[in-house]
């Protein structure tokens, strides 16, 4: 299948650490993945009982993970987005769109009003942006708390160094 730089096929370990502290003792959440790809922890999650919401620009990268876990879906339009597709599991509770998430709505409004008092688990990455154009793109901590501080209560819960040899040949 493609091969995604960024792509973890054992899903997101900052994820792993801190479920209990997204879910908060919860179930049927329903999560959501904004540029999603082919995310292993959508299906872990679903799995596990939620919902899963993911937009994704590549059609590929949706298809490959339906493929990948051997997931029965079906494909349709979406009329209020031009272009767009969903492609939701048989079972229902993985629902992701095909389109530019700036074609929901405007990102961090989009966030605010998912969360409406719930968790929020954002994991970013932190690199020199002239040595590295992205994907994925860097978005500054003082950025992030300009957006957030005024609906969130923002924690940084680890910071880690999870470059692999694979990112630092990118230099």
């Amino acid at each position: 299948m493609g091969n995604i730089g960024f792509h973890k096929e054992q899903g997101h370990l900052l994820l792993w650490k801190y479920l209990d502290v997204l879910v908060s003792g919860r179930s049927g959440l329903r999560i959501f993945f904004p540029l999603c790809g082919k995310a292993v922890e959508m299906k872990w999650l679903a799995d596990m009982g939620h919902t899963v919401v993911g937009v994704e620009v590549s059609k590929q990268a949706l298809k490959e993970f339906f493929s990948e876990h051997s997931l029965p879906y079906c494909e349709e339009p979406v009329p209020e987005i031009s272009g767009a597709k969903k492609l939701q599991s048989t079972s229902g509770n993985i629902s992701l769109y095909c389109c530019s998430i700036y074609d929901l709505s405007s990102y961090v409004s989009l966030m605010i009003t998912l969360m409406e008092k719930n968790s929020y688990l954002l994991v970013t990455v932190s690199y020199d942006p002239n040595k590295h154009k992205g994907p994925p793109f860097y978005v500054p901590e003082s950025e992030i708390k300009s957006l957030f501080r005024d609906c969130c209560e923002i924690k940084c819960l680890q910071k880690v160094d999870d470059f692999s040899e694979k990112h630092r040949q990118w230099d």
